[in-house]
């Protein structure tokens, strides 16, 4: 684990479908649903083929679909229901839209197949939904992993302050050459030694976090014990994008160590697993750092209602907003992620600007056009 982190709640990250083919003896398919899994489904809602992927860890679940015509991600949001094998989603943001009705799915997951029914949001007009697990095409197949502790800052006192730590990964599925190498760097990416199994490489960076909590807490052994003496430290990773032989994984990572309020920060590495290489923005687009700038900044205006002579200094802590090492990609468009207090003050929250591949037309890589399928507008 890299250094802070408590995600609430996976947010939908949307992306893509993918050229690396992985065989399908490479993964087990699952007649039923568990509690953590990764699934990526093809087929048809309303008889239109779509592609959908779905990303559980106990009772947080992300979701999304998209019509591969016209890749234009859906988020689906969760909805407990009565067994594990049935489905319930949402199209929309209940949280944030209150009182407004959404289009809904109801399906069931039965020998690697997903099927029901999606219903408007006026909930008079159905058609079925007909899905089934697929990773073929450059796709790959993940298992979930959880690793969850708490510690004791005084161990054999009967009050004591805590430290919690969790810990959601992923494994690429099988024993191919491609699976090997994902997952070889996976551990770079979630910032466990080399050279050590996954397994170790977490115990080890458990083992040195505790260590560095009980040290902190040792002065204030005498103290009152208060709410502030216990730390929380979360690291969420999920799959942004996973097609056309390439793999983005998006870490979600927060921690509380003490103080008024928490830090948080989501990650972004990008993996052509075709070519077994990690991505520089160059193998996405050709353009320097000062043509970046520009289209970045002009996104960010026409996202956050800004005009043409505002300053940017409205809402961010300068008059300039230039392109980062945190980005990623998906079926729409490039994009640039800043944590709080990077860019922007920490109320700001996490500022995220995605550029549409129409804006970068011209400076595309061939190879990466190519593969993506950016100019037949084909899956």
């Amino acid at each position: 684990m890299k250094g802070f982190y408590h995600i609430p709640q996976l947010r939908p990250i949307f992306t893509g479908i993918a050229l690396l083919v992985v065989s399908p003896a490479v993964f087990a398919q699952d007649n039923h649903l568990s509690q953590q899994y990764y699934k990526r489904f093809t087929g048809t809602v309303a008889g239109q083929p779509v592609t959908a992927y779905i990303q559980r860890t106990g009772s947080e679940v992300t979701a999304w679909y998209a019509y591969n015509r016209h890749r234009e991600p859906i988020g689906l949001y969760y909805t407990p229901a009565a067994d594990a094998d049935s489905l319930l989603f949402l199209e929309g943001d209940t949280t944030m839209e209150t009182g407004k009705q959404f289009p809904g799915w109801k399906c069931r997951f039965e020998n690697g197949r997903l099927t029901g029914t999606w219903t408007n949001a006026r909930q008079t007009k159905n058609y079925p939904i007909k899905l089934k697990e697929d990773y073929s095409g450059g796709a790959y197949a993940f298992d979930v992993h959880t690793y969850n502790k708490v510690f004791d800052a005084f161990p054999g006192k009967d009050s004591t302050p805590q430290y919690e730590i969790t810990a959601v990964y992923l494994t690429a599925s099988g024993n191919g050459d491609a699976a090997t190498w994902l997952n070889e760097e996976i551990k770079t990416f979630m910032g466990w030694k080399d050279g050590a199994s996954i397994d170790a490489g977490l115990k080890a960076q458990v083992k040195e976090y505790v260590a560095n909590y009980r040290d902190n807490m040792e002065g204030l052994k005498e103290e009152p014990y208060n709410a502030s003496m216990n730390w929380e430290n979360t690291q969420q990773l999920s799959v942004a994008y996973n097609g056309n032989g390439y793999v983005v994984l998006q870490d979600n990572l927060s921690e509380y160590s003490g103080g008024a309020h928490g830090n948080y920060a989501v990650d972004y590495d990008c993996f052509d697993v075709q070519q077994q290489k990690r991505m520089r923005l160059s193998d996405i687009v050709s353009a320097d750092s000062a043509t970046l700038r520009g289209l970045l900044e002009a996104q960010f205006r026409e996202d956050y209602g800004l005009g043409s002579t505002d300053s940017l200094g409205k809402i961010l802590l300068e008059d300039r907003l230039p392109p980062n090492s945190n980005f990623y990609f998906t079926d729409k468009g490039l994009g640039f992620a800043y944590s709080p207090y990077e860019v922007a003050a920490y109320a700001e929250g996490e500022i995220t600007v995605l550029i549409p591949y129409e804006k970068l037309k011209r400076y595309l890589d061939p190879v990466f056009t190519d593969r993506m399928k950016l100019l037949t507008g084909k899956k």
